[in-house]
């Protein structure tokens, strides 16, 4: 391989603007073409890595015909099969400029037939043959008559769609504020995850009102330049922000890693996104995990505008971030039915009954904040709304005694009951001894004060109360670590931490 090759192969596997925007595209992309040289003739492997690269050198992202990295590493994939098929078949020259444009039809559709592709991805495989023809001087064929079937979009199953109390619980079951930020901005901006990760501090605008103005950066796929209004995200929003290590600096990234050291304020990857929505799927008992994926999100806010009456399809637009008269509402047609049924009810006088009252927003009585549908906690100041107590100390007084320093803390007191992330250090402590010493038996005649008079935990909660141990409390003991490591030291002697060190691990790989 010639120098200038290799040269433009280096170039092409980093990213283009430096913000380090999805950089396991650009590791795909190199494997790719680590394949294009290995399977193809060295005719065709420069024409693909010279076109590829050619077009993602063009530094103007407003320009057509620049390729983004996730672009390129499905071009140059699906041109590789068209290739590969070339060479098993008698039919077929391998010189591609001389064939015509039903020639490339046909090797496609064979290709797309025998590798039993799904239609997005044979559209795909259309749309780069275009490409290579267009880039390809002395290629013979018309692009235009290469085709590019259209693909229909199957319809929302409306069974799995999360409810917007379904969207409260997941936050309410995240480990910090960055994570609580990250699914209500999610949901209530319909972003994609690939646009959450290209979003600046300054991005998001407060005067006169909420919203966050989606760039025109690369892998941002649709709405950019537009703003999208928010109610109550704004809270949870607010409250990552005053523990953003960044915060004062408006060209930070708006999500980042809080971890220590030298991924510190680092930009949150697409890959992070996905496994913090897969670990917090784990901590939601009431939710089926396969329901809670980062498009899910979407789904669901676009379902809920579908259905408020008082929303244009162009406001649903702005929110979504869809071009005008897009087919895309065909989606969600299924949700109006019902609805459209229900008005028309209304007008011919029929009494319906009202079951929209607990969708309504309250607002914080403290801080006047606006409380999600269903929310138990103000997104901003986190005082309980309801007067249900957390999870954590439902289960705590089915095992603890009444003398116990949580439970006389807390006596009389339901409202005022923190969640985990919010407990004292000195109460973490002693409530992750109490669930041990539970969860393995409980106390006994031996066991020392207080805790000799803990009870084991029934087996129905048995499951429960260990996922609480590993999935809340240790994490929690984790950052604590971390941030004041001074103060565990001081109680190191009863914090559990046995498993710390893995723990740790399993953290730092989603960042």
């Amino acid at each position: 391989m010639n120098t200038n090759c290799e040269h433009r192969c280096f170039r092409l596997s980093g990213t283009n603007d430096g913000d380090e925007f999805e950089t396991h595209h650009s590791e795909y992309l190199g494997k790719q073409k680590d394949l294009v040289r290995e399977e193809l003739t060295e005719t065709h492997s420069n024409d693909l890595l010279d076109f590829v690269y050619d077009r993602n050198a063009r530094k103007d992202s407003t320009d057509d015909d620049h390729l983004a990295a996730s672009t390129a590493r499905n071009y140059i994939r699906e041109l590789r099969f068209v290739f590969k098929y070339v060479y098993d078949s008698d039919e077929f020259d391998e010189d591609y400029t001389q064939w015509d444009a039903s020639k490339w039809n046909k090797i496609i559709t064979r290709v797309s037939r025998d590798r039993g592709i799904s239609g997005g991805t044979s559209r795909n495989t259309y749309y780069a043959a275009r490409a290579l023809v267009d880039w390809k001087e002395e290629a013979v064929a018309d692009k235009s008559e290469i085709d590019a079937p259209k693909i229909s979009h199957s319809k929302i199953d409306t069974e799995k769609v999360l409810e917007p109390e379904d969207v409260v619980s997941i936050i309410e079951e995240t480990n910090n504020e960055r994570d609580a930020a990250v699914f209500a901005l999610m949901f209530e901006c319909a972003l994609r995850r690939t646009a959450l990760c290209q979003l600046d501090i300054k991005h998001y605008k407060t005067d006169k009102f909420a919203r966050v103005e989606v760039p025109n950066k690369e892998g941002v796929k649709t709405g950019q330049y537009r703003e999208r209004p928010m109610n109550w995200a704004q809270g949870y929003l607010d409250r990552w922000l005053n523990h953003h290590p960044d915060r004062d600096n408006p060209e930070a990234p708006l999500f980042c890693s809080i971890r220590k050291g030298r991924d510190a304020g680092k930009r949150l990857s697409s890959h992070a996104i996905y496994t913090m929505f897969k670990r917090t799927a784990e901590r939601c008992e009431d939710i089926d995990s396969d329901r809670i994926h980062p498009h899910a999100l979407r789904h669901a806010r676009v379902t809920q505008l579908r259905k408020n009456p008082d929303l244009s399809k162009s406001d649903i637009e702005t929110i979504a971030g869809w071009a005008d008269s897009t087919p895309m509402h065909q989606r969600y047609s299924h949700v109006t039915s019902t609805e459209e049924a229900e008005t028309t009810a209304r007008r011919m006088g029929i009494e319906i009954e009202d079951d929209d009252e607990d969708q309504l927003i309250d607002e914080c009585p403290r801080c006047g904040s606006d409380i999600p549908p269903g929310g138990r906690f103000c997104p901003t100041c986190t005082l309980r709304i309801t007067d249900e107590p957390p999870e954590w100390f439902k289960l705590y007084r089915k095992i603890a005694p009444d003398e116990d320093p949580i439970m006389e803390k807390f006596h009389g007191k339901v409202s005022s009951i923190p969640r985990i992330d919010q407990l004292d250090i000195v109460d973490l402590d002693h409530l992750n001894n109490v669930f041990i010493l539970s969860w393995t038996g409980g106390g006994t005649e031996d066991t020392e004060e207080p805790y000799d008079k803990v009870q084991a935990v029934d087996e129905e909660d048995a499951e429960r109360v260990n996922e609480i141990i590993q999935n809340q409390i240790r994490p929690r003991l984790i950052s604590i670590k971390e941030e004041q490591p001074q103060r565990l030291e001081m109680l190191s002697e009863t914090v559990d931490i046995g498993n710390i060190e893995e723990l740790e691990q399993r953290e730092n790989e989603g960042e």
